[in-house]
């Protein structure tokens, strides 16, 4: 998905491994829909937490115009057992979000 992109992937350790995904607009405007049908819990222990950083009706900008403070959406943070668990996990999110911009 266009929307989701890698900000980091932890080094394993000795219990866990954790994934950051930063939520961007697909393009700027005004947000009009955003949505993670996933939420942290008992059916979701792997997701450790969910950050919106804008409202729907708020603008964004992404770059060259924006920058990163513009752009960002939200983050979301998984743990895991491994790196490729912490991915799957992330590729799960990505399914389950619903992000949209109005020019």
């Amino acid at each position: 998905m266009s929307a989701y992109k890698d900000l980091a992937l932890s080094a394993l350790t000795a219990h866990s491994t954790a994934a950051i995904k930063i939520v961007y607009p697909p393009a700027t405007g005004t947000l009009s829909a955003r949505d993670l049908a996933i939420h942290p819990g008992p059916e979701s222990p792997w997701l450790h937490q969910v950050t919106w950083l804008r409202d729907v009706g708020e603008r964004v900008v992404l770059p060259p115009a924006g920058n990163l403070d513009t752009s960002r959406v939200g983050f979301l943070i998984v743990t895991a057992d491994s790196a490729e668990a912490a991915q799957d996990s992330l590729s799960r999110l990505a399914d389950a979000l619903t992000l949209s911009v109005a020019p």
